[in-house]
């Protein structure tokens, strides 16, 4: 089970970044969103 939750965490982190290059600031909202999710909420 860890390692799927890291997994999600890492992936959140990725979407993150990739928001960085081709995203909008919604994107970037909502993939903190996410990641705050994953990190604190799991």
């Amino acid at each position: 089970m860890a390692a799927l939750r890291a997994l999600r965490i890492a992936y959140a982190i990725v979407s993150l970044l990739d928001t960085f290059v081709t995203g909008t600031r919604r994107d970037r909202l909502k993939s903190l969103r996410f990641l705050r999710d994953e990190v604190l909420l799991n």
